[in-house]
């Protein structure tokens, strides 16, 4: 499933992500809308969000996910990138961080 990986990244980036009390919960509030989504990171590194589209569509990516993706690896010093096919992750030679339905993900060091 090609999820124009791009274009949830682009619009990850105009969300406002904010850690709760909840160790691994993430609030996020909507760039667009100023609605506020819950964004949980599971044991097995996936993340699950309770927007709508999340609702029906379980293990897919959605761009609060990857906004806590990119939020979690700037906290790291690290700058994540999505793409939508893993042969398109690979050409990057960036270490990879997983996948989740059709969108993939690299990382690299960001540096000072």
């Amino acid at each position: 499933m090609n999820r124009h990986a791009k274009k949830i990244q682009s619009k990850s980036r105009t969300h406002q992500v904010t850690p709760t009390a909840h160790k691994g919960v993430f609030e996020v509030t909507s760039g667009s809308s100023g609605s506020q989504y819950y964004v949980q990171e599971m044991t097995d590194g996936t993340f699950r969000c309770n927007c709508k589209w999340a609702k029906y569509h379980p293990g897919g990516e959605c761009s609060h996910t990857t906004s806590v993706r990119e939020h979690l690896a700037q906290a790291g010093s690290r700058s994540i990138e999505a793409w939508s096919s893993a042969d398109d992750a690979k050409r990057s030679h960036h270490r990879s961080e997983g996948a989740n339905e059709g969108v993939f993900f690299t990382s690299r060091k960001v540096t000072a």
